[in-house]
């Protein structure tokens, strides 16, 4: 999400989405925290801090997010001071380091020049990085870079980050968490933290390269949900048949009935 996209960020927007996005962080999050450990999380395209919430719950002891100017101080699901108002298409400055960076559903929505940067600046932050972005026809507001998970990994493997897909199959069938983060949420690591520790270790040699297309049943749904309508309306008699239709059964039951020697009705 970048600055330019702001007046389609407004108050409706994350009131529409943050209950059902704090759902699904409060599934997802104590997974991954057991996993990770970490002491301190930043998200970045943090929204009103929903997933930064969850992982505070789970434990996390420093949180701090970055997002643009358009969210509101009394929206936040966090404290203001863990907040940083900030173009996510540009570089965090600064040389803070966290065990675990978030960023979900935000990388669809930088232009792709802006890709590269968007990564650098997320391995500048961290060793470990829960990481989704939207794939291609997923559609959404503000989409203008949907790719598929390869393009993605091949952007992190520039920097010795590997991907671990561990996430997908583990909530795929979880009806309470967004489908969004079922079919993309995976997590990407740096080489050298892989190297300390033997259970990431083993989850990312187990881990197909690089991770498979997916598309989730329920996408799938609603595609086909959306085609469905887009058929039945264009299925629809034209404006005025109806009436139309009324009018002439009308004449000639009237016909009938003259023939038959009644009142016309």
């Amino acid at each position: 999400m970048t600055q330019a996209a702001a007046p389609n960020y407004d108050r409706k927007f994350y009131e529409n989405e943050q209950d059902s996005s704090l759902q699904s962080a409060r599934i997802i999050a104590p997974y991954v925290y057991e996993l990770i450990k970490p002491a301190s999380v930043v998200d970045v395209g943090c929204g009103v801090g929903g997933w930064l919430l969850a992982f505070k719950e789970a434990g996390a002891a420093v949180i701090h997010g970055y997002d643009g100017n358009w969210v509101q101080p009394d929206m936040l699901r966090i404290p203001v001071d863990c907040f940083t108002p900030h173009d996510i298409s540009q570089p965090i400055v600064g040389d803070r380091r966290f065990d675990l960076a978030i960023n979900l559903e935000a990388a669809e929505h930088l232009p792709a020049e802006k890709a590269p940067g968007l990564v650098a600046s997320l391995v500048k932050l961290t060793p470990v990085i829960l990481f989704s972005a939207a794939i291609p026809h997923q559609e959404g507001r503000n989409h203008v870079n949907e790719q598929w998970p390869d393009y993605w990994v091949s952007l992190f493997e520039q920097h010795n980050y590997r991907a671990i897909d561990c996430l997908r199959a583990r909530f795929w069938s979880n009806q309470d968490v967004r489908w969004w983060y079922k079919q993309n949420a995976m997590l990407m690591v740096a080489e050298a933290r892989l190297a300390q520790d033997a259970i990431l270790k083993a989850l990312a040699d187990a881990s197909p390269s690089p991770p498979p297309p997916l598309v989730h049943p329920e996408l799938f749904e609603e595609k086909w949900n959306k085609l469905e309508s887009a058929r039945r309306k264009a299925e629809k008699p034209p404006a005025g048949i109806g009436s139309g239709l009324r009018e002439l059964r009308r004449g000639v039951t009237n016909t009938f009935r003259k023939a038959a020697g009644k009142e016309p009705r």
